[in-house]
């Protein structure tokens, strides 16, 4: 049997694998003005996502690359798997920083949302007596409260139910960004040594 670094073996269960003719097909290289870098394809990432979603978390042994080009082995290896891990630990921070925008957007909808409520409340206090119990007052005193639940309405979706898918993605972004990855080159067993 291979010698697989931190258990990640080709045959687990829980393992993901990937198998591509080079490296270009699982990522890209581009220039920022900052430096390079180098980022998982889209297509790539989807994959990857999809399938640990399909994993129990604890069950989750590692990705393994097959790739049909030969090259320099253990340090490529290695290479991939700091692009792979860091590709993303980005992006749960660009998810970490999405949650942090909308639970802002959130606290600033609700503070509006209350505003609008109490207007809307305060202005039945005032006019309320004045109108009596004609229909007119009943649909008044209605309309109002529904414009000021209507106010509630998105700080509510917000608090509810917007910010815990958000966190799962990155929960999830967390666990592959810290997944072992083994890569066999042209065959080739190779394990990083990180």
């Amino acid at each position: 049997m291979n010698n697989w670094t931190r258990g990640v073996d080709p045959g687990a269960r829980g393992t993901i694998g990937v198998r591509a003719r080079e490296f270009d097909q699982l990522m890209e290289t581009f220039e920022p003005l900052c430096g390079g870098g180098s980022v998982v394809l889209e297509r790539v990432e989807r994959f990857i996502i999809s399938q640990t979603r399909a994993v129990p978390r604890r069950a989750l042994a590692g990705l393994v690359i097959e790739l049909d080009v030969h090259g320099p082995g253990v340090s490529e290896s290695a290479r991939v798997e700091r692009i792979i891990q860091g590709h993303f630990a980005r992006r749960s921070g660009e998810l970490r920083r999405e949650l942090w925008v909308l639970l802002r957007r959130g606290a600033a909808s609700l503070a509006i949302g209350v505003a609008f409520l109490s207007a809307f409340l305060a202005l039945w206090q005032f006019a309320g007596p004045h109108l009596g119990d004609m229909p007119q007052a009943t649909l008044m005193r209605e309309g109002l409260l529904i414009f000021g639940w209507v106010a509630m309405w998105k700080p509510l979706e917000i608090f509810l139910y917007d910010w815990w898918p958000l966190v799962g993605e990155r929960r999830l972004l967390d666990r592959l960004a810290r997944m072992p990855v083994h890569v066999e080159l042209g065959g080739k067993s190779t394990a990083s040594a990180g």
